[in-house]
């Protein structure tokens, strides 16, 4: 029964609460007469002045529903852990290392099938595309395009059939392991091709099978958006589907396992994506410390001692797996022996180079260059972002015709991005000097003083320098003849094509080539690097969006190394080339070294990355001398680029309105003068952000929330209450209104049909007989759709009542500080025990108030607690 009169302004995702624009309107409200009906306690059993029937009309799905991360700790709990432990077996083996293994192991799978394939994919484009050359630029593009176009218009059909796997997913898993869980993105307009035309699939929301049909389909996406030709990459994705393997496997405790039975909790779930997450990154890179570093740093909100050790162990299982394959196969084709593992990282650099104390000022440089290029791709992206949400809403305000137009232009964009994307790198190939490298190498002169040369074969660190790879691409070029030197490396005097070296094969190929060291001459034209540079950037910025699977990370890797490329050689045009085993003191100053210098400062600009972006960097290149240049680089940008913006991740999820909660809580103050609470946000707060020390818990609260009584429930006072009201929990109390616990609506759903079903069936004995085990009230599903909710109303029309204890149930452990508590030390323990809500107790441990999610988001605390200065003059 409800103990206080609730208002008529309400919220819906979290906690019964009432929602006001400010703090005066919400007391100024209890002083006038409620608008709805008054439920008044009387020992214990529910009185009401009205019997207004509430209206069965099922309430909107609340966009993203928070979760508590650990499980309640309530007495049917305590009871089934009991139990759990009187099972031998279970109790001397933690099976949680069993489920982490698979799950390392099919990440692994995963990975190495997503680069076999796309390998696959590409190798035959690429193959066409090189026989076509000699036809001329328009069979380049048909060949090119006959292989992109069906490729990325399939991509993109899956994910209007399936919206949930649209995008890399980085933000979505940083939204659930922070405590948020969106409501199915499924539009009625897909749902209803979805119901048309494919039948056969079973679409909905949270269920393990729908998260196997997301894996599915951002599997394919990603492969055939990568392999099409756009500016993409799969290692965003492979990060989403490792969270989803977590989830998924981490449903086993689903099954009528013993042993597995305990992981029935939302903590252990949660790990369990956690440690799917990392594990992805370690498939995609090759970098199991970088994937436990980036989970911990930028994805998971909760953390602890045993989820490192648990996490390690699923990034080595899943690292070891895909090298395991991928050094095995390659596009499905055996080039090595099973069982032997590769020498080379993902982008293996060929030596290292002695790092000098000047190597820091360019290091410098770069970062403040990758702090500010971040920031401006990033406010590029949100803007198309935006100009995309407008145009969809026209569309969809144009009725049926606008439909179509809305799925027209979801398959039409990707597609027209290719074209133009293919179209614009076939003029750079063919249109920017030079088309050709000199064709200068000859058999009679020693090909270590010829740069022109290509080198391929055993190759003698810092002796052939300058130098020019193999791999390399002739396109148009001269072809040459090879022969070789001293039996250790092969040399061949082609000419070769440098914007088709970048532009004509995969980007983990061309950055192999930027991060290439002693190919001074091999990329030196600016006016190639240069224009590949803007064009490459801006269809990367364009290309990352939901309609696709696909991620930035090879993206931003290239287009730092590319302005990394060009910064080193203006080095090398104003100080020269130097060979390491002549003068190893400049030997530093090298366009590869600073091409990987580059590529990280562009990734920490647009992700703020710094500890794992430093070890992904090193496990990815094999570049230890470079650390410390490295760090600076990163460090650097993240500096810079706060300046201007937050994080590319953090800047989606504020575009999808995901309630996310910061690490540190940030609060403007800016064109403010005067906080809600007397305090002068000038002075003593000199900064533009507020201090959130200096205000107390009480200043941002819901006040007067709804509460339950412990013992004094009736079926027909819950049933009425589910009806009115849209809360999505509810604190507890005593009959002398003392605090003391609390319980969510899925809960009191559950218990409710529970009792209903059970008055029904004839069983009206005592709570303790008819008291539900811990598996029914969390594991079961109670879909409150039409059907129920007649159900509730229907209780409302029966003559006799049942009494409902909820003592058994009620989280004892539910957190609740006392009013005057520090603001910013409640948002710590909000976000750092991964709470659904938190309740304000007054000094006699009544309720008086609740803090939910979205309640301290940075814009909700400035809105609670500042007060522009013009409204408040």
């Amino acid at each position: 029964m409800m103990a206080e009169v609730e208002e008529t302004s309400i919220e819906m995702d979290t906690i019964g609460e009432i929602s006001n624009e400010t703090s005066d309107a919400k007391e100024t409200n209890m002083n006038e007469p409620p608008e709805v009906e008054v439920v008044i306690p009387s020992e214990g059993n529910a009185q009401t002045k009205t019997e207004v029937k509430p209206d069965s009309a099922p309430f909107p799905k609340p966009k993203y529903e928070s979760f508590d991360y650990f499980p309640p700790w309530s007495d049917v709990y305590k009871e089934w852990i009991i139990e759990l432990t009187q099972t031998v077996a279970c109790s001397a083996i933690d099976w949680r290392w069993f489920i982490l293994g698979m799950m390392g192991f099919v990440i692994g799978i995963i990975g190495a099938l997503v680069h076999q394939f796309i390998h696959l994919i590409s190798h035959h484009k690429w193959e066409a595309t090189e026989e076509a050359v000699e036809h001329g630029p328009g069979a380049v593009l048909g060949a090119n395009l006959t292989y992109g176009l069906p490729c990325v218009f399939v991509a993109a059909l899956l994910i209007a059939l399936w919206p949930e796997a649209g995008g890399s997913g980085i933000p979505e898993m940083m939204g659930v392991l922070n405590g948020s869980i969106g409501a199915s993105v499924v539009t009625p307009r897909s749902r209803f091709l979805q119901e048309k035309y494919f039948k056969y699939f079973d679409y909905g929301s949270f269920k393990p099978r729908n998260v196997a049909q997301t894996l599915v389909t951002k599997f394919w996406s990603c492969v055939l958006a990568v392999a099409s030709g756009l500016p993409v990459g799969p290692e965003g994705p492979m990060v989403h589907m490792g969270g989803l393997i977590g989830a998924g496997l981490g449903s086993i405790s689903r099954l009528n396992i013993p042993c597995f039975k305990r992981f029935r909790n939302n903590q252990d779930r949660q790990n369990f994506v956690s440690a799917g997450v990392a594990a992805g990154v370690a498939s995609a890179f090759g970098a199991p410390i970088g994937g436990l570093l980036f989970s911990m740093e930028e994805v998971s909100s909760v953390w602890s001692v045993s989820l490192t050790w648990q996490t390690f162990f699923c990034c080595m299982i899943a690292s070891f797996t895909t090298n395991l394959f991928n050094s095995w196969l390659d596009g499905f084709h055996v080039h090595g022996s099973f069982g032997l593992f590769s020498l080379e990282t993902k982008f293996q650099v060929d030596y290292n180079l002695q790092t000098h104390l000047l190597t820091f000022i360019p290091a410098i440089a770069l970062g403040i260059i990758g702090g500010v290029l971040g920031s401006i791709f990033i406010i590029c992206n949100t803007v198309t972002r935006r100009l995309r949400k407008g145009l969809l809403a026209w569309f969809d305000s144009c009725g049926s015709f606008g439909s179509f137009l809305h799925y027209f232009w979801h398959l039409f964009e990707p597609c027209a991005t290719l074209v133009a994307f293919v179209v614009l790198s076939g003029v750079i190939a063919y249109l920017v000097p030079p088309y050709c490298s000199p064709h200068e190498c000859s058999a009679d002169n020693p090909p270590y003083n010829r740069s022109e040369c290509l080198i391929g074969g055993q190759v003698i660190p810092g002796f052939l320098v300058p130098r020019t790879e193999h791999e390399v691409q002739r396109f148009t070029c001269h072809e040459g003849v090879s022969w070789k030197v001293d039996g250790l490396y092969t040399v061949n005097n082609q000419s070769f094509n440098q914007a088709a070296t970048l532009l004509f094969g995969s980007g983990s190929e061309a950055i192999r080539r930027l991060f290439s060291k002693g190919t001074h001459n091999q990329l030196n034209s600016f006016g190639i690097l240069c224009s590949i540079l803007a064009v490459y950037a801006a269809f990367a910025c364009f290309a990352a969006n939901r309609w696709l699977s696909c991620g930035l990370v090879v993206p931003m890797l290239f287009i730092g190394g590319l302005y990394g490329r060009i910064i080193g050689q203006l080095m090398v045009l104003g100080f020269g080339i130097h060979v390491p085993a002549e003068e190893p003191m400049w030997a530093w100053i090298d366009p590869g070294a600073m091409a990987v210098i580059g590529a990280a400062s562009f990734f920490a600009g647009v992700s703020r990355l710094t500890a794992s972006l430093t070890v992904i960097m090193l496990e990815i290149t094999n570049d230890i001398s470079f650390l410390l240049p490295i760090m600076v680089a990163i460090m650097t940008s993240k500096w810079v680029g706060d300046i201007f913006t937050h994080s590319l991740y953090h800047n989606i999820l504020h575009f999808k309105e995901v309630p996310f909660l910061d690490a540190e809580p940030s609060v403007n103050s800016e064109k403010k003068e005067v906080s809600k609470n007397g305090w002068d946000c000038q002075n003593p707060c000199k900064s533009s952000e507020l201090i959130l020390d200096l205000y107390t818990i009480s200043d941002v609260m819901i006040k007067n929330p709804v509460t339950l009584y412990e013992k004094g429930e009736t079926t027909k006072s819950l049933s009425r209450l589910l009806l009115e009201k849209p809360f999505r929990g509810f604190p507890v109390v005593n009959a002398e209104g003392i605090f003391q616990g609390s319980i969510s609506r899925p809960e009191l759903l559950v218990i409710v049909n529970f009792k209903i079903s059970a008055k029904k069936n004839g069983n009206t004995n005592g709570d303790q007989d008819s008291k539900l085990r811990y598996e029914k009230v969390h594991m079961a599903e109670v879909i409150e759709n039409q059907k129920f909710r007649d159900k509730l109303a229907a209780a409302l029309d029966e003559k006799e009542d049942a009494r409902i204890d909820l003592g058994p149930y009620v989280n004892r452990s539910s957190m609740a500080l006392p009013e005057g508590f520090s603001l910013y030390r409640a948002y710590v323990i909000y976000r750092t025990l991964g709470l659904r809500h938190l309740t304000v107790l007054n000094g006699k441990n009544e309720v008086v108030g609740f803090v939910k999610r979205t309640t301290l988001t940075s814009h909700a605390l400035e809105e609670s607690l500042v007060v522009d200065s013009e409204v408040d003059g």
